[in-house]
């Protein structure tokens, strides 16, 4: 049985602790708006967000996001006036407490993102400025725009994406942890 120790804290501000992590590319951001009601339109388009690491993002104005990447990844979710973050890498940040969880097993795993690539020009379809990338599910009230990942296989057809997870399992088999790593070309 080995150890795995991720860190967690309350916070006024989640941007703070961001700038003090280092965040190798390619590192991501997957961001969301917490609905308070029913969706308007305008939160269909703009509510959630998944796109490649931006220092200049500001990340106080979303109630929900994480930060991930190879060495590290920041979850955050905004409840009751503070951001309570959770941080699984690397090096945890100062002033966040450790809890060292019990592993027997792990695995990397990848999961398919949501929708399928809409060809250009549709995406003003649904709202959005002509010759926008977006990636569109039908069957969630919300508008989801990926990072353009240039790879061969994108270019052969390819048009989902999946993304990379590291899991770890107790002795029971459950589950204990799961931290986002990294997006690729579903092949």
């Amino acid at each position: 049985m080995t150890t795995l120790t991720c860190s967690w804290a309350r916070l006024p501000s989640i941007a703070p602790i961001v700038t003090t992590l280092s965040w190798p590319a390619p590192a991501y951001i997957y961001l969301e708006h917490i609905p308070a009601a029913w969706l308007t339109p305008a939160a269909c388009q703009t509510g959630i967000r998944l796109d490649v690491y931006d220092p200049q993002t500001p990340f106080d104005d979303w109630g929900r996001g994480r930060i991930f990447g190879e060495t590290g990844e920041l979850r955050w979710e905004y409840s009751d006036g503070q951001f309570h973050a959770v941080y699984c890498g690397d090096t945890p940040p100062a002033g966040f407490t450790s809890e060292a969880l019990s592993i027997a097993s792990s695995k990397d795993t990848a999961y398919y993102l949501w929708g399928i690539r809409v060809a250009q020009p549709g995406p003003h379809w649904f709202g959005l400025p002509a010759g926008t990338a977006a990636y569109i599910e039908s069957r969630i009230p919300r508008i989801l725009s990926y990072p353009d990942l240039k790879t061969a296989s994108s270019s052969s057809g390819r048009n989902r994406l999946r993304v990379r997870v590291h899991e770890w399992y107790g002795a029971d088999g459950a589950l204990v942890y799961a931290r986002w790593y990294g997006l690729e070309v579903a092949e």
